[in-house]
């Protein structure tokens, strides 16, 4: 097929911004032109983040209006009015081959009878949202209650052929079969793509303090209480200088309450990018606190983020993680926090050797690249 239309009307500033950038590099290798709608500060990004690389011609860009805002009731406007400009768009390009950015559970009423009638071929890339059917405990007043009503009613009758999941990672495709088998023919897989940076960066090696950190913007929901747990479980061996745990984004906590913790910004306060990178460089590893309950329907490009600085993973254990790192020694999965604390105590005493070598991290580094990924 000679043209694809790729419909993002979430993405607003970086939102999924390796990954977009990832996706229209690999649609631009199978069609001779890729139409790209999203936001304006969606393109602006990309464009910025492009800039230092070759370009491929075919990769048009074409500004839509998204409306923006980080609070759930601006959320779930954009999501409202990105299910009316997805109906339109896919309108206009009914004769071509359909992408969308996402699930956007308000499409999802009229998803199957536009495919059926217009004889549209539409391939939805499912991120976070597929995550909503089996969340737990939402307040009655969230719109989040609307959009888990809506997918699930979506997923649990019979999908169009015309419509094809993308989900990206063989251990989201069967969760998701055994939630609903009857789509399974459906789900389609490809490995979560990732622009890994050209450059010498090599595994750091082992200093007499071992630097410790979560990366990006923490929450609850993120599992920072661990996190702090995971403090006070080796207020030992902080105290005596062995170990550093570093907070390294976004927060909203009182600095003053955890002594133990190292926040490389103030409250609320937003790194630049070169001091975020910078502060990465400084880590042996990376920790995550998702724990088994999490990432069972969706990827991470979190863990991608540390591969691509080449800084080892330490991780609850959960499908994901576990699906991406394999039998490879770049990551540590843990069963809980307990566990977690005996492998730091064992990697300081020096009876866990720990550090990987530049090789392996490239192993891993070529299965996500979008280079070595097609559509399938």
């Amino acid at each position: 097929m000679k043209k694809v239309a790729f419909i993002d009307t979430q993405s607003v500033g970086n939102f999924h911004e390796i990954f977009n950038l990832s996706l229209l590099y690999i649609m631009s290798q199978s069609f001779e032109r890729v139409e790209y709608f999203a936001s304006k500060s969606s393109i602006e990004n990309l464009k910025s983040k492009i800039s230092s690389n070759p370009t491929p011609e075919n990769i048009i860009f074409k500004q839509i209006y998204v409306p923006e805002g980080s609070t759930s009731w601006q959320i779930m406007l954009r999501n409202l009015y990105g299910a009316i400009k997805t109906f339109f768009l896919i309108i206009r390009f009914r004769k071509n081959k359909i992408f969308l950015g996402s699930l956007n559970s308000f499409s999802t009423p009229y998803l199957n009878l536009v495919s059926r009638v217009l004889k549209t071929e539409i391939n939805i890339v499912c991120h976070g949202e597929l995550e909503y059917v089996i969340k737990k405990d939402i307040p009655l007043f969230k719109p989040l209650r609307i959009y888990k009503k809506l997918i699930f009613s979506f997923l649990q009758k019979k999908i169009h052929p015309g419509i094809t999941l993308l989900l990206l990672g063989d251990s989201i495709r069967t969760n998701l079969v055994a939630l609903f088998p009857q789509n399974s023919n459906r789900y389609s897989v490809m490995n979560h793509p990732y622009f890994f940076k050209k450059n010498n960066t090599k595994p750091k090696e082992k200093s007499k303090i071992l630097n410790l950190g979560v990366v990006g913007f923490v929450s609850k929901e993120k599992g920072i209480d661990d996190f702090f747990l995971l403090a006070e479980y080796l207020r030992e061996d902080i105290e005596k200088k062995n170990l550093k745990l570093n907070i390294i984004g976004s927060h909203n906590y009182n600095i003053a309450d955890y002594p133990l913790v190292n926040f490389i910004a103030n409250k609320s306060e937003k790194l630049t990018i070169d001091r975020f990178n910078n502060e990465i460089e400084k880590l042996d590893a990376v920790l995550f606190f998702y724990n088994s309950t999490m990432y069972k329907l969706t990827a991470s490009g979190a863990i991608f983020d540390a591969i691509n600085n080449k800084k080892k993973i330490i991780s609850l254990d959960n499908d994901y993680f576990r699906s991406v790192l394999g039998d490879s020694n770049i990551g540590i999965v843990c069963n809980n926090i307990g566990e977690m604390k005996k492998v730091i105590e064992e990697i300081i005493s020096g009876k866990n050797s720990f550090y990987s070598t530049d090789a392996e991290f490239e192993e891993i580094q070529s299965r996500y690249d979008y280079k070595n990924i097609l559509l399938p």
